[in-house]
C-alpha cells in the first residue's frame, strides 16, 4: 500500500495539512490523511491496470467515497467510466459488462461490484504520506447529458479536468479553504470539477451527503462546521429557484452562490441575494466545459482562459434555457420545461412547445397573458399546463410533472431531458408526431371467449424509449391500452381494477404486430383472464380482479 501512495498527484491536496478536513456532513468528517489512506485501499483492491482498462464508478450516496474511488483508480493507473446521473439499473449493468471494464465500484449493487463500504471500513491510516505526480494521464469517460445505452461518453483527460477546475476557481476568485455544498452530482462534469476537484486543489472541503433529497440545501447547511469562513453553494437555476421559494433563510448563511447550466434571469438575481453574498452565473457546458462567467446580470460574460470555445458559440442553446427559466420564475409557476423546434437548436427563433407545472389557481389564459408580458419574445406552438395532482398521462413511461424538483427528469447539466420532453408531447426522437391510437378491429364472442383484433402502429408512442434498436411495447401499455379497453367494452359494468395476478410477459410485442386480445370470464363476475396472442403464440397473459360496480353503474 505505501508504494501506491507515491503515485497520487502532488497538486491535489497540496494545500491541505494531513489533519485538514476534505469532507464533512451528516456522514462525518474526513481528513486529507483519511482520503489518501482510503484511496490507497481502493487502489489495492483493484486489479492491475491494462492498456485501456476502465473502472466503472457508480457511487451516489457519499461524495467522499466517490472521491476515494476516483483517486484509487487513478493511483492504480486505470481510466474511469462514470455513468449518467439518471442511468437505469439495466443500463448500468450493461456498462459493467462492457468491453474494457476491469472492475466496478458501487454502493448499491449486491453483485458484480466491489463494495466500497467494506473497502473503506478496512482502510488503515498511514503515519507518513508522500505525494508525487501521477505517471501518465488517465482518461475519465463521462456520459454527461444522457444515460441512454446508445450515447457515446466524453473522453476527458485528468489533466484537462484539473486545469478546468483550477481555471474556474481562479476566474471566480473563490477563497482558499472554503466549504463547498454541491447539489450537482460528481458524475457530471460540473459537479466533478467545481464540486470535488477544486476543493481538493484549493485547501477546501466538500459536503458528503447526497444532494438530491427535498430540502437538501438546508439539511446540508445544518452540518457545515461552525468555524467555516466561506460557504459556497454549487448549484443550477432550477435548484436555486426551489431553494429561494421554500427555504429563504438559507441564503444569509452562504458566502458564495455559483449557478450553471442556464443563465439566471434578472428576477433570479434579485431573489438570490443576502448581505455579503457573492453570486456567479457560470457558463458551463457538459461538452465544452467552463466557458465564461459573470457576477452581475448586466455584465457581459467573461471568458475563462481554458475555454475551448467562445461563450457565444453555444448561445442558441443558452438562450432557450434562459427563456425557460424566465417562465419558471413567473408567479404561480412551479416548474417549466421548454422544447425548442428541432431545427432551432442554435438560433432561438420559431415556436416552441412548453410544459408548465403550476399552482392550482393559475389558468392557461392567465399564464399566456403573463408570458406575453414577461417573456414577449417566446412564441408557443403548444402549451401543456399541469397542476401537481392532475399530471398528464405519461405515454412512454417518462416521469411527467409531479411537483418541484421531482418533476420531469433533468440531465447532468440540470436541463430537462429532450428525449423525455419529446415523448411527453407525443413526438419521436426526430420530432415527428407519434401515433397515439391502436387499430381496434372486429370483436366477437367465440367459444365463451371475447376476442378483439388489434393492429399495432409502427410509430406507436409507447415504443418511444423502449428501447433504441430493440422496440418493445411495455407491459403497462399492454394492460392499459389493450386489455382494459377490451374488458370494459365486453363488460361495461366492471368496477375499478384492484388486483393483477399470474402475469406473464412471454414474448415482446413489436411495431406492426397484429394482436388478438382474448378475454375469458370465470364464474366470478369481478374477474377475467386475458391472453395476448400473435399468430397463435402467447405474448402475455394474466388474471385481473375488479371491485364491484357501483349501484349507479349497475342501474345504468
Amino acid at each position: 500500500m505505501p508504494g501506491l501512495l507515491a503515485h497520487l498527484p502532488a497538486h491535489l491536496l497540496a494545500q491541505h495539512a494531513p489533519t485538514a478536513r476534505v469532507a464533512f456532513g451528516a456522514l462525518g468528517e474526513r481528513t486529507a490523511a483519511d482520503l489518501l489512506c482510503d484511496a490507497a485501499a481502493v487502489a489495492q483492491a483493484l486489479p492491475e491496470a491494462a492498456p485501456g482498462a476502465r473502472v466503472l464508478i457508480g457511487i451516489r450516496r457519499d461524495r467522499y467515497a466517490f472521491t476515494a474511488a476516483l483517486l484509487g483508480a487513478w493511483a492504480r493507473g486505470h481510466d474511469v467510466l462514470l455513468p449518467a446521473v439518471d442511468v437505469s439499473r439495466e443500463a448500468f449493468l450493461s456498462l459493467a459488462q462492457g468491453p474494457g471494464v476491469a472492475a466496478v465500484l458501487h454502493d448499491t449493487l449486491s453483485s458484480a461490484a466491489l463494495p466500497i463500504a467494506r473497502i473503506l471500513a478496512e482502510a488503515r491510516p498511514e503515519r507518513a504520506l508522500q505525494l508525487e505526480q501521477l505517471v501518465g494521464d488517465s482518461v475519465v469517460h463521462m456520459f454527461g447529458r444522457s444515460g441512454r445505452l446508445s450515447a457515446q461518453p466524453m473522453a476527458l483527460r485528468r489533466s484537462q479536468l484539473l486545469a478546468e477546475a483550477s481555471d474556474v476557481g481562479a476566474g471566480l476568485q473563490l477563497p482558499a479553504g472554503a466549504l463547498y455544498l454541491p447539489t450537482s452530482l460528481p458524475e457530471t462534469r460540473y459537479g466533478l470539477t467545481v464540486g470535488v476537484l477544486w476543493p481538493l486543489l484549493s485547501g477546501g472541503a466538500f459536503v458528503r451527503d447526497d444532494p438530491r433529497a427535498e430540502g437538501s440545501a438546508r439539511q446540508l447547511l445544518e452540518h457545515v462546521p461552525r468555524d467555516a469562513s466561506a460557504r459556497v453553494l454549487v448549484s443550477v437555476p432550477a435548484q436555486l429557484r426551489a431553494l429561494v421559494r421554500s427555504q429563504p433563510g438559507v441564503l444569509p448563511r452562504l458566502s458564495h452562490v455559483i449557478s450553471a447550466s442556464a443563465p439566471l434571469p434578472r428576477v433570479a438575481w434579485s431573489a438570490i441575494t443576502a448581505p455579503s453574498l457573492r453570486r456567479f452565473d457560470l457558463y458551463f457546458s457538459e461538452r465544452a466545459g467552463a466557458l465564461g462567467h459573470r457576477s452581475d446580470p448586466d455584465a457581459e460574460l467573461r471568458a475563462l482562459p481554458s475555454a475551448a470555445q467562445s461563450p457565444a458559440a453555444d448561445g442558441g442553446v443558452r438562450r432557450w434555457s434562459e427563456l425557460e427559466e424566465r417562465v419558471a420564475w413567473l408567479e404561480g409557476v412551479l416548474d417549466a420545461a421548454l422544447l425548442p423546434p428541432e431545427t432551432e437548436q442554435v438560433a432561438p427563433h420559431g415556436a416552441c412547445r412548453l410544459a408548465v407545472l403550476a399552482e392550482a389557481g393559475l389558468t392557461e389564459a392567465a399564464l399566456r397573458s403573463e408570458i406575453a408580458r414577461a417573456v414577449p419574445e417566446l412564441s408557443i406552438a403548444e402549451l401543456m399546463l399541469v397542476h401537481p395532482h392532475t399530471a398528464p398521462a405519461d405515454p412512454a413511461g417518462v416521469a411527467s410533472f409531479s411537483g418541484g424538483l421531482r418533476g420531469l427528469r433533468r440531465d447532468g447539466a440540470g436541463r430537462h431531458d429532450r428525449t423525455g420532453l419529446q415523448r411527453l408531447f407525443g413526438l419521436s426522437a426526430e420530432g415527428a408526431p407519434l401515433s397515439r391510437e391502436l387499430g381496434f378491429g372486429a370483436s366477437n364472442e367465440r367459444d365463451g371467449k371475447h376476442v378483439t383484433e388489434i393492429a399495432v402502429p409502427v410509430d406507436y408512442v409507447y415504443f418511444a424509449g423502449h428501447f433504441p434498436g430493440y422496440p418493445i411495447l411495455p407491459g403497462a401499455a399492454q394492460l392499459s391500452e389493450m386489455v382494459l379497453p377490451c374488458a370494459r367494452r365486453a363488460r361495461p359494468g366492471l368496477g375499478r381494477l384492484v388486483r393483477m395476478a399470474r402475469l406473464k410477459f412471454q414474448e415482446r410485442i413489436m411495431p406492426g404486430d397484429h394482436i388478438q386480445v382474448v378475454l375469458t370470464f370465470p364464474a366470478d363476475p369481478k374477474q377475467l383472464d386475458f391472453s395476448l396472442l400473435r399468430s397463435g403464440s402467447v405474448c402475455a397473459a394474466g388474471r385481473l380482479s375488479f371491485e364491484p360496480a357501483s349501484s349507479r353503474e349497475e342501474g345504468a
